[in-house]
């Protein structure tokens, strides 16, 4: 299983970059505005450390968001930040 390059005429429909941005939203507001525009948006767990939102801008480019709580779980799963809230 794995991903491969394969030649096209054509362009791909989605991109290989992505991005990761920390808001102090949640959840529920992410999906709202997924729902609005008509994206696709998929909350997703990372190695069981910690959530993010995966939003699919256009349903062609892919971000994560980390709303406040999964932001706080990164943060411990990754040892901590002494001092960060």
């Amino acid at each position: 299983m794995g991903a491969a390059l394969v030649p096209t005429d054509r362009p791909a429909p989605y991109g290989a970059v992505h991005f990761a941005l920390s808001l102090t939203c949640e959840i529920a507001e992410i999906e709202a505005i997924a729902g609005r525009e008509g994206w696709a948006c998929h909350t997703c767990n990372r190695g069981g450390n910690f959530g993010v939102v995966e939003l699919w801008i256009e349903n062609r480019l892919m971000v994560e968001l980390l709303p406040r709580r999964s932001r706080r779980s990164m943060w411990r799963s990754r040892g901590g930040l002494r001092g960060r809230r």
